[in-house]
């Protein structure tokens, strides 16, 4: 394995853009050494676990403000921490996303039903007596018939 990386071949390592990785030094999440010769950033070992980090995180939705308080308080009770208070967003994602799926299915099984009905087609029912009421008074509206009604 290399022991250094351009910002390119990061960038290009991590699908991230190089401006990604700039901004996350500028926030003080990645501390590459520069080259004394042309000052292009070094990456090594230590950043590439650091920016696996960053990047776990950053899928769980964290800012950077509470990234950086991550890495710089690594200690096995702040970590159960975040991790426990991940496990609840995800879990209210979760059920977020089974409401939607719900829904979706709901709308899904309609239209199904929608699609077997037969357009332009006269049925001819037979109903069985019922009541009747009749309404004298005129109206001009649907909304009208509900008054008298």
């Amino acid at each position: 394995m290399k022991k250094w990386f351009k910002i390119g071949e990061m960038a290009k390592l991590y699908q991230i853009g190089a401006d990604a990785l700039r901004y996350y030094e500028e926030r003080g999440l990645l501390h590459p050494v520069r080259n004394e010769e042309n000052n292009y950033r070094l990456y090594g070992v230590d950043d590439i676990c650091t920016l696996n980090t960053i990047r776990d995180l950053r899928r769980l939705q964290l800012s950077t403000e509470q990234i950086a308080e991550a890495l710089a308080v690594r200690t096995l009770a702040s970590t159960i921490k975040l991790l426990g208070r991940q496990r609840e967003m995800i879990k209210a994602s979760i059920a977020e996303l089974q409401r939607t799926l719900h829904s979706v299915e709901a709308r899904l099984h309609e239209f199904s039903r929608a699609q077997d009905i037969k357009l332009a087609e006269i049925i001819l029912k037979q109903l069985e007596a019922r009541r009747c009421f009749i309404n004298s008074e005129a109206y001009t509206a649907t909304t009208d018939a509900d008054m008298p009604l």
